[in-house]
């Protein structure tokens, strides 16, 4: 059985689990499990895993976060689509156990805390690092991309504008 415990990234604690060491997330909030790292954790590259995204989760309710600490990106699912995942991908149930983990029935879990977890990563100036790649705000065909602001308006979004400075962190919700 895999050791589960609570970490905390950008103030968002999370259900933990490490697999080969590769993460399993699910929040504490609201149960939602990073499906990217479901498929991670079944051995799946990252073509496959972006195919399989597409096909089998996007279909469904989910949520992608891109932005802020590299380890909760992805795309997140409700827990029940979670465990069928991992059913559906024979990813064996105690690998799993951050999926069936229920804090009423097994108990308190230990806390890790650590800055690193808390702080996203700094990024470099521009002008540093590698110049043969897109930035992250530029696709590979040199256009630029703009991401939704985590935190909702009220407003329709206007295509073309800049996210609020200040506005690093991005979720996009999906609903079928």
């Amino acid at each position: 059985m895999v050791e589960v415990h609570i970490a905390t990234y950008s103030k968002v604690d999370v259900y933990e689990s490490t697999i080969n060491n590769i993460p399993l997330m699910r929040r504490c909030s609201d149960n939602w499990v990073n499906a990217t790292q479901v498929l991670k954790v079944a051995g799946f590259g990252k073509a496959q895993r972006t195919r399989l995204l597409e096909r089998e989760v996007h279909q469904l309710q989910h949520e992608k976060i891109q932005g802020g600490y590299g380890r909760f990106q992805g795309t997140w699912v409700p827990l029940e689509t979670a465990r069928d995942l991992a059913i559906k991908h024979k990813i064996p149930e105690d690998h799993t156990s951050v999926l069936y983990y229920d804090p009423d029935r097994d108990g308190p879990l230990q806390k890790l805390v650590s800055a690193s977890q808390s702080q996203p990563r700094k990024r470099k100036p521009k002008g540093e690092g590698n110049g043969n790649r897109p930035s992250k705000k530029q696709s590979p065909m040199g256009k630029k991309t703009m991401d939704l602001p985590m935190q909702l308006t009220g407003l329709p979004p206007t295509f073309g504008g800049m996210p609020p400075a200040g506005s690093r962190s991005t979720t996009k919700i999906f609903f079928p």
